[in-house]
């Protein structure tokens, strides 16, 4: 490839990103279509095909370039991600998962992308060197058939750590999910804590209307919730599901609940604050209490509503490096 074309491959790439930011995803492949008229070779440009498919809901139409971009490069971590996200889009677990692994092996090796958005994640000695399991392994390749997840292992080894600890302690009581999505973080913590009941809360509807403004773009958020593909990802043993929106479906909680964990995950004010002020008063003695996104700044109102919360309480919460800003609390 001469320096012109080049140029003109990364200005054309430039194009696609800008119209993925403000979500024109048509526009998004019509202009990766016209680039792969001159550059059939990209895996860049299948890749972002594939991923502009993905965000317009067509996974089916976005499997071929997808699959594309990892045949050109198949030790490409970015490429394999995406081709287990479409996988996972069309019911392909088995295969998302093991592509997902191979994405992470890879993504442990291959020196950091030159973008602020790809980078590796430090994995902690104890798990690799001294704790390495089949449960640890399990707990990857769930996380890394999500793209969502698969760039957020600091939020697993956050999780992973601090639960088994407490449950090591012998903190008393069963888990709680509040906000439980595509059930990821809920099938985690169900593996993590084999033998304790699950308590799911979970809308599969989205936010309820009135918690954003019409123009707000965060209103329309987590419809595409598949009750019937989250709950087949969770499983059913040992698991209760309070479906409704929260806090209503509180009355579907047993009356006496107490909890060893606590995981708030609704990212609206609220919803958080009402699910705080459930699951504070419930928790045992060094019990944990994990915020997420508290320290996204795109979801203030989780950080303003735990604040406030806990203004009069005696624990204060601390802010793990993770892409969301994961707060965690231990009950006194």
């Amino acid at each position: 490839m001469s320096g012109e074309e080049a140029r003109d491959l990364r200005e054309r790439l430039a194009a696609v990103t800008t119209l993925l930011g403000a979500k024109d995803w048509d526009g998004a492949c019509r202009a990766c279509r016209s680039g792969l008229e001159r550059y059939p070779g990209s895996g860049d440009l299948h890749h972002l095909l594939g991923m502009a498919e993905m965000q317009a809901g067509r996974p089916l139409e976005a499997l071929a370039p997808l699959e594309r971009a990892a045949r050109l490069d198949p030790r490409h971590p970015g490429f394999l991600q995406g081709l287990a996200r479409g996988l996972r889009a069309l019911g392909r677990a088995e295969e998302a998962f093991r592509v997902g692994e191979q994405a992470w092996q890879l993504a442990m090796t291959r020196p950091p992308a030159p973008t602020p958005g790809h980078y590796l994640q430090a994995r902690p000695i104890n798990r690799v060197h001294f704790r390495k399991s089949k449960a640890l392994d399990d707990l990857l390749a769930l996380f890394l058939s999500s793209a969502h997840h698969a760039g957020d292992l600091a939020r697993l080894y956050f999780l992973a750590d601090n639960i088994t600890r407490a449950l090591r302690l012998g903190v008393a009581g069963d888990l709680a999910e509040f906000g439980v999505w595509h059930g990821h973080s809920a099938r985690a913590l169900k593996m993590l804590a084999p033998g304790r009941m699950l308590y799911l809360f979970e809308s599969f509807s989205g936010f309820p209307p009135g918690r954003f403004a019409e123009d707000d773009r965060r209103r329309a958020l987590f419809r595409d919730c598949d009750a019937a593909a989250t709950r087949a990802l969770v499983g059913a043993d040992q698991v209760v599901w309070c479906e409704g929106i929260f806090p209503a479906s509180i009355a579907l909680a047993p009356p006496d609940l107490r909890l060893a964990v606590a995981h708030v995950d609704f990212g609206e004010a609220e919803a958080t604050r009402a699910a705080l002020a459930f699951a504070y008063p419930r928790l045992s003695p060094g019990g944990l209490l994990f915020v997420h996104d508290y320290a996204h700044d795109g979801w203030p109102g989780v950080a303003h509503a735990a604040d406030a919360f806990l203004a009069d309480k005696p624990e204060r919460l601390v802010v793990a490096p993770d892409r969301g800003g994961t707060a965690l609390l231990i009950k006194m």
